[in-house]
């Protein structure tokens, strides 16, 4: 028997950030808010940019391979309405003379998330999932990579 903690606050939580989301996002073009069997999830055009899981506290942020800076911004609205002290950034290294011909500024670009309680910053790779708890103890990060600070 699996034990479900905390579910209705989690529940009274996923409401309460689902009015929140809905109506943040109803002017803004192509995002839906959906709450259904447990998960709120926020879609930007055809890729869910962001999930809450009820039952857990977990969340999830996926940009599909289209690291813009609208799906960057949905995904830190996502994150800032919903109570959580991360954000995403993007940073573009320098050109090196070790980069292959034809290496252009799109390659060189790479997202990273930034947990503020802990000071610490991971390199994002299209996908990342991460426990709620990692926010404010040391949790774990799938899809991220620490980078040295």
């Amino acid at each position: 028997m699996t034990h479900k903690y905390h579910t209705d606050y989690n529940e009274q939580r996923a409401r309460m950030f689902y009015s929140k989301l809905r109506k943040h996002f109803a002017t803004k073009r192509s995002t839906t808010v959906g709450l259904a069997e447990g998960e709120l999830s926020v879609k930007y055009h055809e890729t869910v940019v962001f999930r809450y899981y009820v039952d857990t506290g977990d969340v999830e942020v996926d940009n599909g391979g289209w690291a813009t800076p609208t799906t960057k911004e949905r995904i830190n609205d996502c994150l800032d309405l919903c109570d959580i002290p991360a954000s995403i950034y993007q940073e573009t290294r320098r050109k090196r003379k070790s980069d292959p011909p034809g290496t252009t500024r799109e390659d060189r670009k790479q997202w990273y998330i930034y947990f503020r309680p802990n000071q610490r910053k991971y390199a994002v790779d299209d996908r990342l999932h991460f426990k709620r708890a990692h926010c404010h103890t040391g949790g774990f990060i799938d899809g991220a990579r620490k980078v040295a600070s």
